[in-house]
């Protein structure tokens, strides 16, 4: 399994094949993203259009990627809805539990 997860990670540090591109966090913190559709696509639907989402950090979408796993796309889709009916408490809070259980 952990082979599985390092090649991975491997293609999404591919940048010469990407084709999405995907800018995140806002002002001095703005970050853009050369991604695989088809990866993204599995860890949500929520992919299947443009994206451009200033209110999620860098840091948070990076750890995201590179940890696309069953519990990882719940939070995160659970995210995008606590962002959408504007619970901008929870959404900090889901943030940090991202953050803290996914860095490593």
């Amino acid at each position: 399994m952990e082979f599985l997860v390092s090649d991975f990670t491997a293609f999404l540090d591919d940048k010469e094949d990407y084709n999405v591109i995907i800018e995140v966090d806002k002002d001095g913190n703005k970050k853009t993203f050369a991604a695989h559709s088809a990866v993204l696509r599995y860890c949500s639907s929520y992919f299947n259009k443009t994206i451009f989402e200033p209110d999620i950090s860098n840091k948070s979408f990076d750890i995201m990627l590179r940890s696309c796993d069953v519990e990882t796309k719940f939070i995160f889709e659970l995210m995008i809805l606590i962002d959408e009916l504007e619970l901008e408490e929870l959404f900090k809070q889901s943030e940090i539990h991202l953050i803290e259980t996914k860095a490593s």
